[in-house]
């Protein structure tokens, strides 16, 4: 009677199919294994440093050729055994019919003396003749300067180098000799000597004194723009400073002008009331203090082109009092962070005296007026005058010689009014630095 048959598992031993997976895994890590050895241990952090990078990589593409002839045919009887491991696995007829363990024994085998007899392992039989053919300029000398070993692309060193790591400490060296500048010395301290590297630098010499010219060039072509800037800037202030006289010049001719117009048509005491008589004094008061405003800009410009801010508000202060005291009540508001021109600055008289005499042909008069700063930067005034008079103060002579003023100026402005009301809103630019 015929036995039973047992299954692999029932009768303890592993199934071929884990034997030949085993094996197969066998076959890489081998294949890995020869790999690792021809191409050395990955480091931990990566490399070093860049030198031991080009090294690799120098030693590689010196030995390309001689390990694609080595390593055809141990890959080869490697490809041979996984093929067999893979059939034996998906059981082919052929395959099972033969003795796995022998025949994995056999490519193993091959596969290991090939490497051997190639010269695989070890995989440091080409150093020598890849350190002679490396394309530097490299030699290993003594702690004299003498030569021990050095690439074909070597020179030699020069009396003046060997002196130099003769009398040096063992550390890293980098320097240049005073009569071969297109060279660059590189020195590293090993065991019992130096690795001397020579680098070529006259390509880098070459870029870094075109560099030099430029920037000699650029920084001549600078200093010519500063002084055109300065020139330019002085011009313009001599522009503008002889602007603001002839302006300050007509406005003073005109000015006394209608004084001596006034005091001409002045009545005699006794042909007038007194009340006549002073509130044309009282214009003349103030034709006086515009004259002398107008004035003092001619020379505070010689002194400082700006007028600061503290100025300004003290000035704004004095031109409110001097308003109160002819009978005009005054309030003035100043929230500025830089200075005016000056140029600016006769604008601003302008329009607050033209109001000051359209309030003097008014009955009651009221003047407010603020001086600040926009946040594009320029300096607004804005001013109102309110009186107690039945007809449209835009429309008084003095508002149209004001627009007319203000049309030839740099500036923007709007002038509008209406019964017993005169607005104004001019915009000029301040000055100073800004962040």
């Amino acid at each position: 009677m015929t036995r039973p048959s047992k299954s692999p598992q029932e009768s303890g031993k592993p199934p071929r199919a884990a034997v030949a997976a085993c094996a197969l895994a066998g076959l890489c890590a081998l294949l890995l294994m020869a790999a690792a050895v021809v191409l050395g241990p990955p480091p931990a952090e990566g490399f070093a440093s860049e030198r031991e990078a080009a090294v690799l990589a120098s030693l590689a593409y010196a030995a390309r050729r001689r390990l694609r002839l080595m390593l055809a045919p141990v890959v080869g009887v490697a490809l041979l055994g996984i093929a067999y491991c893979v059939a034996y696995v998906l059981r082919f007829e052929a395959i099972l019919g033969l003795n796995f363990s022998l025949t994995y024994a056999l490519v193993l085998v091959c596969a290991l003396e090939l490497s051997l007899d190639l010269g695989l392992i070890p995989s440091t039989v080409f150093l020598s003749r890849t350190f002679d053919a490396l394309p530097l300029d490299l030699a290993i000398v003594s702690r004299e300067g003498e030569t021990f070993r050095a690439a074909r692309a070597a020179r030699g060193l020069s009396g003046a180098t060997r002196g130099v790591l003769a009398s040096s400490a063992p550390r890293s060296l980098s320097w240049s000799e005073p009569d071969d500048a297109d060279t660059r010395h590189h020195a590293w301290p090993i065991s019992g000597g130096w690795a001397h590297l020579a680098q070529d630098v006259s390509g880098l010499n070459r870029v870094r004194g075109s560099l030099a010219a430029r920037s000699s060039e650029l920084a001549r072509r600078n200093a010519m723009l500063e002084n055109e800037r300065q020139i330019s800037q002085a011009t313009s202030s001599l522009m503008a400073e002889e602007r603001l006289v002839d302006e300050v010049e007509a406005a003073l001719s005109v000015s006394l002008a209608r004084i001596a117009d006034i005091l001409s048509s002045l009545p005699a005491k006794k042909d007038a009331p007194p009340a006549v008589r002073r509130k044309e004094l009282e214009r003349v008061r103030t034709l006086i203090a515009y004259c002398k405003r107008k004035g003092s800009l001619v020379l505070a410009e010689q002194a400082d082109p700006e007028l600061d801010c503290d100025r300004i508000r003290l000035i704004a202060s004095e031109l409110a009092g001097d308003l109160r005291a002819v009978g005009i009540d005054c309030a003035a508001v100043v929230d500025l962070a830089h200075p005016l021109p000056a140029q600016e600055m006769s604008v601003i008289y302008d329009c607050i005296y033209d109001f000051a005499f359209v309030a003097f042909e008014s009955e009651d008069p009221v003047l407010m007026y603020h001086l600040g700063e926009r946040d594009d930067g320029t300096c607004e005034l804005r001013a109102l005058l309110q009186t107690a008079d039945e007809e449209d103060l835009a429309a008084t002579d003095r508002a149209r010689e004001l627009k007319s003023l203000l049309s030839r100026r740099d500036t923007l402005f709007s002038v509008s009014g209406e019964e017993g009301s005169l607005r104004l809103v001019l915009r000029v630019r301040s000055g100073g630095e800004r962040p």
